[in-house]
This record gives structure tokens, C-alpha cells and sequence, in this order.
């Protein structure tokens, strides 16, 4: 990042530079929603796999997977509740007028 960060500054700007800082922060910080899914299927399928118990391997899978899902709609639904407010005040309070 030290040596990126220049460049990024010289081509993106001031503004857009603190809009792609926002957005990977944005994603940093919903990584807290991946409650070990990845791991838990590494682990859990892989010894299945070993053994050859192909079945408990899918239901692994399948149950992480909708489990997941559930979680990303979980909060997109969220995400699409609490914009609008947030757009409204963000706007109505000038946040973005630099006196």
C-alpha cells in the first residue's frame, strides 16, 4: 500500500481515493459475517471426503451455503431499509459542503 497509495492519489484524486478507502473499508468490515463458513468446510468436508462419505459432504455444503445466503440477504434487506434514511439525512444535514 506505500507504494500504491500515490499512485492512486495522482489518478483517483482526493475525492475519489476517500470513496474507494470507504468502499474497502465497507468490506473489510463485513467480513464479520462469514462466521467461519470456509474453514468449517475445509475441515468438515475434507474428512468426509476422506472417508468417502460423499452425503454428509453435500449436506455440509448445502447447509453453509444456504446459511450464508441467508446472511447476505439478511443484510442486504437491511441495507435497503436504512439507505434511504441515511441518504436523507446525509444530504439534508450538507455533510458534503467544505466552507
Amino acid at each position: 500500500m506505500l507504494l500504491v497509495t500515490p499512485i492512486l492519489l495522482n489518478y483517483l484524486e482526493i475525492e475519489g481515493y476517500a470513496t474507494w478507502v470507504l468502499i474497502n473499508s465497507i468490506i473489510a468490515s463485513l467480513s464479520i459475517f462469514n462466521f467461519g463458513g470456509s474453514d468449517t468446510i475445509i475441515k468438515f468436508i475434507s474428512s468426509h471426503m476422506d472417508v468417502g462419505d460423499h452425503d454428509a459432504a453435500g449436506k455440509i455444503f448445502s447447509t453453509v451455503f444456504i446459511f450464508q445466503s441467508l446472511v447476505v440477504a439478511v443484510i442486504y434487506t437491511l441495507f435497503l431499509i436504512i439507505m434511504p434514511f441515511a441518504v436523507q439525512y446525509i444530504t439534508s444535514n450538507n455533510f458534503f459542503d467544505i466552507d
